[in-house]
C-alpha cells in the first residue's frame, strides 16, 4: 500500500507547489480616468489600481509625454500612496498643448502601464486682479506670463461649506513645506501623497476632494498666499472672508502648523489638531 500512495501523494505536492508558484508570479493592474479640472497649465487624472499582484506594489505613478506611448523616459510624477483610487495632478504643463499620459505600477514581478489617455490644454487666460476667476473665487495674484507654470492665483471662502477644520489629527513627520507664494499647491499635493489618515475632515483632503464649477484642483494656501488674500481681499472686504484665523499649508513642525488671524494680521502657530478655518485657493 505504500509504495503505490506515496507516489501519488509526492505527485499531489507537486501539482500544488507549481500552482502556487504561478500564482505568484502575478502583474499588478491600474487603470488611467478621463482627464479632470484641466486649465491652461493643470489637469488631473484620476488613477485607481484595480490589482497589487505578488508581493505588493513597490511603485506606483504616471508618465508624461508630447508624444504617444510614454514610459519611464519621460516626464515622470510618483505616487507615494500604493493602494486605491489617486487623482494625480500634473503641473508646469504648456497652454493649448496636447499631452499624452499613462499609469504605471510595479511590483516584483514587473512593470505595468494602464491605458493611455491624450487631452489639450487650454489657451492661455485673460484675467484681471480681483475678476472672479474660472472655479468662481476671486483673482489675488497675476503674475503676468506662465513663465512659473501658472500666472494667475483665485481664492474662494469656504465656510459655508467646512467652517473649521483641523491640519492633522495626529503627530506627522514633516513634509518640507513652503511658505512662500505658488508653494501652496505643492504643500497640500505633498500632504495627500503621503497621508494616510482615515478621518477626512483633514483641511487639505477635504479641498483636496472639493468640486467647485468643475475644477477639483483647490488646495490650501501657504502663509504668505494667505497674506496676499488677506491684503488684495479681506482688508477691501471682498470675497467675503470672516475676521478670525485660517490655516495655511505651511507647517512649522511635526506637530504645529501656520496660520494668520485676518482680523490682526498677527501670525502664530498651533497644534495640527485643532480646528480653524479654511480658504479654498487655485492656480491657473
Amino acid at each position: 500500500m505504500k509504495i503505490t500512495i506515496l507516489p501519488s501523494l509526492f505527485l499531489i505536492i507537486l501539482l500544488g507547489i507549481s500552482c502556487f508558484q504561478n500564482e505568484e508570479e502575478v502583474l499588478p493592474e491600474i487603470t488611467l480616468g478621463s482627464p479632470e479640472s484641466v486649465s491652461a497649465v493643470r489637469a488631473i487624472l484620476p488613477s485607481s489600481l484595480n490589482k497589487d499582484g505578488t508581493g505588493g506594489v513597490i511603485r506606483r505613478g504616471i508618465t508624461v509625454s508630447q508624444q504617444p506611448n510614454p514610459d519611464l523616459s519621460d516626464h515622470v510624477q510618483d505616487d507615494e500612496r500604493f493602494y486605491g483610487a489617486f487623482d494625480n495632478k500634473i503641473f508646469n504643463l504648456r497652454p493649448n498643448t496636447r499631452y499624452y499620459v499613462r499609469a504605471f505600477v510595479q511590483n516584483k514581478v514587473g512593470l505595468a502601464y494602464s491605458n493611455e489617455i491624450a487631452f489639450e490644454t487650454l489657451p492661455e487666460a485673460d484675467y484681471s486682479l480681483l475678476e472672479t476667476g474660472p472655479g468662481g473665487g476671486l483673482v489675488f495674484v497675476d503674475l503676468g506670463n506662465y513663465d512659473r507654470g501658472w500666472r494667475y492665483m483665485e481664492a474662494l471662502s469656504f465656510e459655508s461649506l467646512y467652517y473649521n477644520t483641523f491640519w492633522f489629527d495626529h503627530q506627522f513627520i514633516p513634509l518640507g513645506t513652503s511658505n512662500t507664494i505658488g508653494s501652496g499647491e505643492i504643500n497640500s499635493y505633498l500632504y495627500n501623497q503621503k497621508n494616510r489618515a482615515i478621518n477626512q475632515l483633514s483641511s487639505m483632503q477635504v479641498l483636496a476632494e472639493f468640486n467647485q464649477n468643475g475644477y477639483k484642483d483647490w488646495f490650501l494656501p501657504s502663509i504668505d498666499e494667505l497674506k496676499e488674500i488677506r491684503e488684495k481681499l479681506y482688508m477691501n472686504e471682498l470675497g467675503g472672508f470672516e475676521d478670525g484665523t485660517y490655516w495655511s499649508s505651511t507647517e512649522k513642525d511635526d506637530m504645529q502648523g501656520w496660520l494668520l488671524n485676518f482680523s490682526n494680521g498677527q501670525i502664530s502657530s498651533e497644534y495640527k489638531a485643532i480646528s480653524n478655518k479654511v480658504i479654498a485657493v487655485r492656480l491657473f
